[in-house]
């Protein structure tokens, strides 16, 4: 039997789930370090720091105005705040961003669980639902990481659960409209989340909630085009930016196409499985993740350029979907009799299970390049750093050196690494995976100091 659980003491339990998850994320992608993509570094993390501290490295996008300065001022206030409480190494400015990154996902977390609420028969089986959602591997491995995709879909989450609320039409539009206007923001890809939340309501003629979403979302981009106008000297320049790039060719031209299929198998693997028990007792009529997702997935498969990490907020949209029956079924076999509780825990063991091998299996982070870096950096003797066998985009940039000091990236037999020898101010260097490269900075008179994992600290 379910322990009492009056509104007030549901309340104050949901909030705090969502909040120790949200921190937890945050605080697991702070701690494991590493990257997904450069994004996740160049994108958000470096200019938060040049905002912060005043140095740190451009990509071209923030040289051409193509993307906005919100959310790296978000992460920029949680570093000076970890910094001004004496968290002054790359370390404690990252767990300063982890702060931030954990108080935009709490509004995101805590609709999960009103979401799942709302679809199951106890608050008890609301709360499993939360942890099958933030327990499956694709949400260990994004959720907490400065990516626009698990910033942006969360936000995005909190908008679109609160159109549940249909005694209230006004109150839910708005609250939807500053959500998924937010999402935007972060991540403009989201537009067609939000268009597709908008048909819905439209299709279900709710036009008073319809009403007050296109009037709170309209503020937000409001708010966007004032910020850009500040700080690029035009309204909206950076998603004008970002669309024209994107969708008139330049990403495809850089980056490379992919066919519209591309996305497909990736759904296959990190498709959380053991959800789908949960699609036979899916209430599609009442569902308001699934036609975004779909709408989300169909925008990503049009366009020329794809990346596996932007599949992850449909997946994560699906998940939320299909977690409230799922967990529903295992709270009903739990409480059917001692008999099936064995397979009731064996079903969750084998969910626990099944998500540890799925993550492993995704990506290395090569988080050893960054708590090297992170290591060397303290050397007060420190003057000018080597990185050897990674570019700039794949390490961690000036804010894992936690410095202004000059960075090189190159290596035996690439341009300026001979000049970079005989400057005598070169007297740091770290090499990632690569025996060769340190027996070559060891003949111009480099040392081993210390090393992490697949990561060698060398001085001279």
């Amino acid at each position: 039997m379910s322990p009492p659980d009056t509104s007030a003491s549901r309340a104050w339990i949901d909030r705090a789930l969502a909040a120790g998850s949200a921190v937890a994320l945050a605080l697991l992608a702070a701690l494991q370090s590493g990257r997904i993509h450069p994004d996740e570094v160049y994108q958000f993390l470096e200019p938060a720091n040049r905002l912060a501290f005043g140095y740190g490295v451009q990509s071209w996008e923030w040289h051409q105005g193509v993307r906005n300065w919100a959310i790296p001022a978000v992460l920029a206030a949680g570093m000076k705040a970890a910094h001004a409480l004496g968290a002054t190494g790359p370390l404690g400015h990252r767990l300063g961003a982890a702060a931030a990154v954990a108080v935009l996902a709490f509004p995101g977390l805590r609709a999960v669980l009103g979401y799942a609420a709302r679809r199951t028969e106890s608050a008890w089986a609301a709360r499993l639902a939360l942890g099958l959602v933030c327990a499956w591997a694709t949400s260990l491995y994004f959720l907490g990481r400065t990516l626009g995709e698990p910033m942006g879909v969360l936000l995005g989450v909190a908008g679109l659960a609160i159109l549940d609320d249909r005694a209230r039409p006004w109150r839910a539009g708005l609250w939807a409209g500053l959500g998924l206007g937010l999402a935007v923001v972060v991540r403009y890809g989201f537009a067609s989340l939000a268009v597709a939340a908008l048909v819905q309501l439209a299709l279900e003629r709710r036009w008073k909630a319809l009403a007050g979403a296109v009037l709170s979302g309209g503020a937000v981009a409001l708010a966007l085009g004032v910020l850009d106008a500040i700080t690029w000297g035009s309204p909206w320049q950076s998603m004008v930016g970002y669309m024209r790039f994107n969708l008139g060719g330049g990403a495809a031209r850089m980056f490379g196409t992919a066919p519209w299929w591309f996305y497909l198998p990736v759904c296959a693997w990190w498709m959380a499985w053991p959800l789908l028990a949960g699609v036979r007792r899916l209430r599609l009529r009442s569902d308001r993740m699934l036609l975004p997702a779909a709408a989300y997935l169909l925008a990503l498969s049009t366009t020329p350029y794809k990346v596996t990490r932007f599949l992850f907020p449909v997946v994560f949209l699906v998940a939320v979907a299909l977690a409230p029956a799922a967990a529903d079924g295992l709270c009903a076999l739990w409480r059917s009799g001692a008999a099936r509780r064995g397979l009731a825990a064996a079903a969750a063991a084998a969910y626990v299970a099944i998500s540890a091998v799925s993550y492993a299996r995704l990506p290395d982070l090569e988080r050893d390049l960054f708590w090297a870096t992170m290591e060397i950096s303290r050397d007060p003797g420190l003057k000018k750093l080597i990185v050897v066998n990674e570019s700039i985009w794949g390490s961690g940039g000036n804010f894992y050196v936690g410095r202004d000091v000059p960075v090189l990236y190159t290596g035996p037999g690439y341009r300026g690494y001979a000049q970079a020898m005989r400057d005598p101010a070169v007297n740091r260097a770290v090499v990632f995976r690569d025996p060769s490269a340190q027996a070559s900075l060891e003949q111009f008179g480099f040392r081993p100091v210390g090393a992490v994992g697949h990561t060698v600290m060398l001085a001279r």
